[in-house]
């Protein structure tokens, strides 16, 4: 007694520090040791109920032995080993036939595994069928093998259980069934490809659990208490109705799923990061653009370091850079076609409108009419809505071609447990997680690997791209940047997205870095191109930008960093501007003034603002708001943790903003990315 309630002194304070939420693994522990003491003070309990009527008898209570209460003790408070081996082959006995047995225990198996291996797998591959990388003949047969194993099991049981022992077990694996249909149908909180155990209140997760214990309990204490096989049958039937209400949505799901075309044998674009460390011989602009390098960043760094004064004395520093959102996803779109992302619409067709408008038209026309190629590389081209979009506008993207080979078993399996999370109870949920789709895109490869690309692989994963021979961390870009940069004869405009302050930090050398460290390798990464440039004889002739899709992802902190070099400009000193630059709109139209090409069709090059001048400009905050409705799920990642977007106009400086100096609008968005 005194170790249950040391027990529940300390989980009360746990779950007092968590807040009141189910956290994981953690969690589950603290549960489970609960769920074991209040066992251990029921058994002492009952066995004390069991001595006291004894002692009633007329035996001391010194005098009475454990032995003495066994024909009292019920096989499920048995305090002993033996007593619970000798209770079972009591309740063992059974004159029953074999195949009497197997037919008794067979329904809820056969339930179980069409629950699980059948309708749970195959309903989550056809509702999702766009996540996958492989066709449902992949999956088909093995499912069935192991269905069929899974049915196979009573077989073997029966061999071995008999008697109320098997009734007991049939009661029992019936009643989970029905549980797992229900918490299937009425007591999940998510059912797509993850989960959200992570934010389930400890409320629910302790009612249901109280549920699934309660329910084959009470079946199993009435049976003991009235020893009717009733309830047996009845809980059998019930189970076999979970499979003629699935198994009536089944064909259903397979014709309408089929319908669909399936193939294994895939084509797609994708950038090319071959010529990534090329540059022109004649003519360059190349525009750096450091993930979430914040304006700020570079103030700081010149006041401790004021030899950048000198060492980038021919950039002109716009210190007061907007950009209008804090997401790279939302952001990069919008900056290389100046066009607006529309928040109304799905995220990748709002990036996709992007690359069709009539900005990103003129500025790549004239790009190419004046001789120049256009090239891109980033960590991923699914968040500019593909590379199949970017064609006759970006010129380094090439096609491939490939057949996925799949390995069957594993794949199969993870479906499984994918499966098995929506019907398992939420305290088990955890042992049957899945984070996302590519851990059951994992076991699919290519038949032909090009380059040494394996194609399935990295298609939609950012951290891939050293794998199609694109640079994005810091430490991987500069250890190819000092091998040297090789020149062309071809004009070029070249567009590098690189990892530069975003977190965790990165730095020239390491891939785990404090913040200062990830800032001075971010500027060595920037100094040694130029310092190339200037070996090879084409800095002066090299328009150079350095900038970023967004700062801090805080109100009025989304300032970035924004130097620019136009092609032949010489000062002593780096120049400082306070104009009202804004980088979403401004770095395409400032590319063609530094070019001599007219821009009038977009807005401003930062060239044209005044120091004084007053610009309203916005910034975008997505956030999330229980008051809204959950965006659609977005390929691969579920459910969005943003629903909403907050929208500011303002006049002041960028860091000087505060909520009285704005006009703000909130309204929903339909899909996000990540």
């Amino acid at each position: 007694m005194c170790g249950f309630i040391i027990g529940i002194i300390i989980v009360s304070m746990v779950l007092n520090i968590l807040g009141g939420e189910y956290h994981g693994f953690s969690v589950i522990n603290l549960w489970a040791a609960i769920l074991f003491l209040l066992v251990i003070l029921i058994c002492q309990i009952l066995c004390l109920v069991q001595i006291i009527k004894k002692s009633r008898t007329g035996v001391p209570i010194r005098e009475i032995e454990l032995s003495d209460i066994e024909e009292q003790a019920s096989w499920i408070y048995a305090d002993t080993l033996g007593i619970m081996i000798n209770s079972f082959k009591k309740n063992n006995a059974d004159d029953r036939s074999y195949l009497k047995r197997v037919s008794l225990l067979i329904v809820p198996f056969v339930t179980a595994g069409f629950m699980y291996f059948i309708f749970g797998t195959y309903e989550l591959y056809f509702s999702n069928m766009s996540e996958w990388k492989f066709i449902f003949s992949d999956i088909f047969a093995p499912s069935l093998l192991f269905f069929f194993i899974f049915s196979a099991i009573p077989f073997l049981i029966a061999l071995v259980i008999k008697g109320k022992n098997l009734d007991r077990l049939t009661l029992i694996i019936s009643a989970l069934c029905v549980m797992s249909y229900i918490q299937y149908a009425f007591m999940n909180t998510n059912t797509f490809v993850s989960g959200d155990y992570l934010t389930t209140p400890v409320w629910i997760v302790l009612v249901n659990l109280l549920l699934w214990i309660a329910v084959p309990a009470a079946l199993c204490i009435y049976y003991n208490k009235t020893g009717k096989k009733n309830i047996v049958r009845i809980l059998s039937l019930a189970s076999a109705a979970i499979i003629v209400i699935q198994g009536a949505a089944l064909p259903v799901l397979l014709i309408d799923g089929l319908e669909e075309p399936q193939s294994r044998d895939y084509s797609g674009y994708t950038l090319d990061g071959s010529k990534q460390f090329e540059v022109s011989s004649e003519e360059n602009v190349i525009v750096f653009i450091m993930d979430a390098f914040h304006s700020a960043y570079f103030t700081r760094l010149l006041e401790k370091e004021p030899e950048y004064y000198d060492k980038l004395s021919d950039f002109v520093f716009f210190d007061d850079a907007n950009s209008e959102v804090a997401a790279t996803t939302l952001s990069m779109p919008h900056i290389l076609t100046a066009h607006g992302m529309d928040y109304s619409i799905p995220t990748y067709e709002s990036a996709k409108r992007c690359w069709k408008s009539d900005e990103a038209e003129f500025f790549y026309s004239s790009l190419h009419d004046n001789g120049y190629k256009a090239e891109l590389y980033s960590d991923s081209d699914v968040y500019y809505g593909g590379a199949e979009v970017m064609l006759g506008k970006i010129d380094n993207i090439k096609s491939y071609e490939f057949t996925y080979i799949t390995e069957k078993i594993p794949t199969t399996l993870a479906f499984a447990s994918l499966s098995a999370y929506r019907y398992f109870p939420h305290w088990l949920k955890e042992f049957v997680y899945i984070s996302d789709v590519r851990y059951l895109n994992m076991y699919t490869t290519t038949d032909s690997i090009h380059e040494n690309q394996n194609y399935a692989s990295w298609e939609d994963i950012s951290d891939s791209a050293k794998d199609r021979g694109i640079i994005y961390y810091n430490d991987d870009y500069y250890s190819e940047l000092i091998k040297g940069l090789t020149t062309t004869e071809e004009k070029k405009c070249i567009f590098q997205h690189i990892h530069g302050m975003h977190m965790p930090y990165t730095s020239e050398v390491s891939d785990s870095v404090e913040f200062k460290d990830a800032l001075d390798g971010c500027m060595i990464i920037f100094q040694e191109y130029i310092d190339q440039l200037k070996e090879i004889g084409v800095y002066d002739n090299s328009t150079i930008i350095l900038t970023a899709d967004h700062g801090i992802n805080k109100k009025f902190q989304a300032s970035s960093v924004l130097l620019v070099k136009p092609a032949g400009r010489t000062a002593e000193r780096l120049e400082v501007n306070t104009a009202p630059a804004n980088v979403q709109t401004d770095i395409l139209p400032t590319i063609l003034d530094c070019m001599g090409l007219p821009y009038e069709p977009l807005e401003y090059s930062v060239f044209d603002l005044e120091e004084d001048m007053v610009r309203t400009r916005y910034f975008r905050q997505v956030v999330f708001d229980g008051d809204y409705p959950k965006v659609n799920k977005v390929e691969g990642y579920g459910e969005s943790i943003v629903n909403l977007c907050h929208e500011y106009s303002f006049t002041k400086k960028c860091l000087e903003c505060t909520d009285e100096d704005c006009t703000f609008e909130e309204y929903p968005i339909t899909d996000y990315w990540w």
